[in-house]
């Protein structure tokens, strides 16, 4: 194991707040529920992670206090997965890439989820990150037969090199993801069952993440009149749409942030997703909120709001034309 040199800096003047030696990556196990705590006056760290059969799990809950930068050694290639649940940062791979930023309920799949970036941090409370990652042996293991996603995922591995992510744009995270991710925060078993839970939880998350991969990039029909770059932009569009579900841009604003007319853009939804732009969203917002009810935690007023309903009323309405019963009845 490594050890890799970590520091935090005050972003825009270079002033070092903060270093440290440490290990980063693979860890050896702990229990999943304990958690680890680093509190500073820029930020307050709070970790819970675990190491099993070559693969590791961590869930970070931040507050930040002061715009940040992070930086650490580049160590080998090593395959994971970035979720963020809330929050957003700026990642710069030491691979090239250039820098990408991350918002709520996005996800990627990095070379080197844990060290071989820089980090950008704003101020802000209740940063939320899942991290997955893979020993290097036991990520070449699961990939075998395993589909293209994995496969070019392990070419690179195989030959060392640290390609910066495997997706661009990033990936929107489906309802299922959510709740994949509720349930491990609330995992609660222990010892060899909760080694088995999160592994279970790893393994489906991987390959939920691949399907959307395969779908994005190669499953889709190419709808007549649009190019790749256009398809590119749509992707985008959908990205964009689903960034806030509380404030969602209207067609207008979402067509000219893609950088394609409302025409192009209605008629590329359509036949890429098959839905309208907002039939899309509406259709999204209520499988999240279903998830949300279903992973507990969270009032039935709360879940509409959080979706992007303004009448708990209309949101019922709205629950129950799609799934047939009233959202409290899933509690």
């Amino acid at each position: 194991m490594k050890r890799t040199m970590e520091r935090v800096y005050r972003y825009g003047t270079n002033e070092i707040l903060f270093e440290s030696d440490r290990e980063k990556g693979l860890q050896p196990s702990r229990a999943w529920e304990e958690w680890q705590g680093e509190r500073m006056p820029f930020w307050d760290v709070r970790v819970r992670d675990h190491f099993f059969d070559g693969m590791h799990i961590s869930f970070f809950n931040i507050n930040i206090y002061e715009h940040i930068r992070l930086t650490t050694n580049e160590q080998a290639p090593l395959p994971g997965m970035g979720f963020l649940k809330q929050g957003c940062l700026t990642t710069t791979p030491y691979s090239g890439g250039g820098p990408r930023t991350f918002t709520a309920r996005q996800h990627n799949v990095f070379m080197n989820p844990y060290t071989a970036m820089s980090t950008e941090i704003p101020v802000q409370q209740d940063l939320e990150i899942l991290l997955l990652g893979f020993q290097r042996e036991r990520f070449l293991q699961l990939a075998e037969h395993a589909g293209p996603v994995m496969g070019q995922l392990a070419e690179s591995i195989a030959a060392n090199k640290p390609t910066p992510y495997l997706h661009s744009p990033n990936m929107p995270l489906t309802p299922r993801m959510l709740a994949i991710i509720l349930e491990i925060e609330q995992g609660c078993y222990h010892g060899g069952l909760m080694n088995l839970f999160l592994q279970s939880k790893m393994l489906e998350l991987l390959a939920l993440q691949c399907g959307q991969l395969e779908a994005a990039n190669k499953g889709e029909v190419r709808p007549e009149g649009l190019s790749a770059a256009d398809m590119n932009k749509v992707r985008d569009a959908r990205e964009l749409l689903l960034r806030d579900l509380q404030n969602p841009p209207t067609l207008s604003m979402l067509a000219r942030q893609a950088g394609l007319n409302e025409f192009k853009l209605k008629k590329g939804f359509k036949k890429m997703f098959g839905a309208s732009v907002f039939g899309y969203l509406k259709s999204y917002r209520l499988e999240t909120a279903r998830e949300l009810i279903r992973g507990g935690g969270k009032t039935v007023t709360e879940v509409a709001y959080e979706t992007g309903y303004s009448t708990l009323q209309y949101f019922s309405n709205e629950f129950r034309k799609k799934f047939g019963v009233s959202p409290g009845s899933l509690r």
